[in-house]
């Protein structure tokens, strides 16, 4: 694994994992392209994504055409964000729990919670159960 300035680490050509927090930068295929949902303007993800031990709890997303596209927008994010945090949309706290919540449909849901205001704040990824 090589390193990249600013407290980022590069895993893999499309993949970036701050030293610091448990925030990581990627490039994935779009799933919805794969199963021919979305037309090829927007076959690849570039994400900006918590990952904790419920599933990952997304920050930013955004669709492109092609890869390098992608790529060249998780090294700009990871380039002007040498110190990434996540806050409380209320209190603007660091201190946040990561969980999961089921749903009525059966499907688990990451959450954020603040530990100093209660505040809980839903993820944008749904994981199958």
């Amino acid at each position: 694994m090589s390193r990249t300035t600013k407290g980022w680490d590069k895993q893999s050509k499309y993949k970036y994992r701050n030293r610091n927090t448990s925030i990581v930068a990627r490039v994935i295929e779009n799933p919805a392209y794969r199963d021919g949902m979305v037309s090829a303007d927007r076959k690849w993800i570039a994400q900006i994504v918590v990952e904790t031990f419920s599933g990952d709890y997304r920050l930013k997303k955004r669709e492109f055409r092609s890869k390098t596209e992608a790529r060249d927008y998780i090294l700009d994010y990871v380039d002007s964000n040498p110190e990434p945090e996540h806050t409380c949309t209320d209190c603007g706290s660091k201190e946040l729990a990561y969980g999961s919540k089921s749903s009525s449909n059966g499907k688990l849901k990451v959450w954020a919670d603040c530990s100093e205001c209660d505040h809980e704040m839903p993820g944008r990824h749904t994981i199958q159960s």
